[in-house]
């Protein structure tokens, strides 16, 4: 690559950061807490958005390789689906840098984020069986390993049972954003130490 087209790669890329920066989501959400801190849902809602409406949802789950990643990455594509009238989300979660766990613990998470939605649909606006997941790099396969264990019946135990395909398309969402990332068979740990998942009760806030 020669400076000149090095040059504008940069440029480009500066700006990009640069410019999700200056986004912001319109509300952040706790949907779980662990020692000490809470992992939130950045959350983009759309023009005319009504708590009563049962619009689309689609979370994002950010790439680090499971050491670190920041919920910005996705803040441009969720300003933009937002402006198409869906609720759109972009996720944290525990990653090695931040709580010093393991790959598994940040599928549980991404599994913890989507039963959070669903079972708070009313409040956010959305259709519990209308949710989908997507990611890049490591949030890729956080994303594809939430819908490998939705499919395994992981959800069973949901106030909200959803059907069965609802998460199919986070395989083409995912393969959009992270292309060289297949779905993995993670299977996701029931309980972490220190870590209290949200309950359907409660008003949407998470148990401490």
């Amino acid at each position: 690559m020669n400076r000149k087209a090095l040059y504008v790669l940069t440029l480009l890329l500066t700006s990009k950061v640069l410019y999700a920066e200056s986004i912001s989501p319109d509300q952040k959400v706790a949907f779980k807490k662990t020692k000490g801190s809470s992992i939130e849902l950045h959350v983009f809602k759309p023009e005319k958005w009504k708590a009563s409406d049962k619009r689309t949802a689609i979370i994002f789950f950010f790439g680090g390789g499971w050491t670190g990643g920041t919920p910005k990455q996705f803040y441009s594509h969720c300003e933009h689906l937002s402006k198409k009238g869906l609720v759109a989300i972009s996720a944290e979660y525990r990653t090695k840098k931040s709580h010093g766990t393991e790959p598994v613990h940040c599928v549980e998470d991404g599994k913890s984020a989507i039963r959070w939605v669903r079972e708070n649909a009313h409040l956010l606006g959305t259709d519990p069986n209308k949710v989908v997941a997507a990611g890049g790099s490591a949030g890729g396969h956080v994303a594809a390993g939430v819908d490998v264990h939705q499919r395994a019946g992981g959800a069973a135990g949901s106030q909200q049972a959803p059907k069965q395909s609802n998460l199919r398309r986070s395989e083409l969402l995912v393969a959009q954003v992270e292309r060289r990332h297949a779905t993995t068979g993670v299977t996701p740990s029931h309980q972490v130490d220190g870590v209290a998942e949200h309950s359907s009760t409660g008003g949407g806030s998470p148990v401490t």
